[in-house]
């Protein structure tokens, strides 16, 4: 019984630690961009270079021009 009260405090803990599955997705979706290449990097219209314009768009930046700023 002892063991199984145990169990069950984990599980419980556990549980209140994890995101909901939408925000986890919601993050997962928006950037996707695991195929970045050194040289895609492109400037932001926030004056910032960015890896891809992948990433670009994961912040919600215009491009600004291809390359680096």
């Amino acid at each position: 019984m002892k063991f199984l009260s145990i169990v069950v405090l984990i599980v419980a803990t556990g549980l209140i630690s994890i995101p909901e599955k939408s925000q986890v997705l919601a993050s997962v979706d928006e950037c996707y961009c695991l195929d970045t290449k050194p040289d895609e990097k492109v400037c932001g219209a926030d004056g910032k270079t960015y890896l891809s314009e992948c990433w670009m768009k994961c912040h919600d930046v215009a491009l600004n021009h291809a390359g680096p700023c």
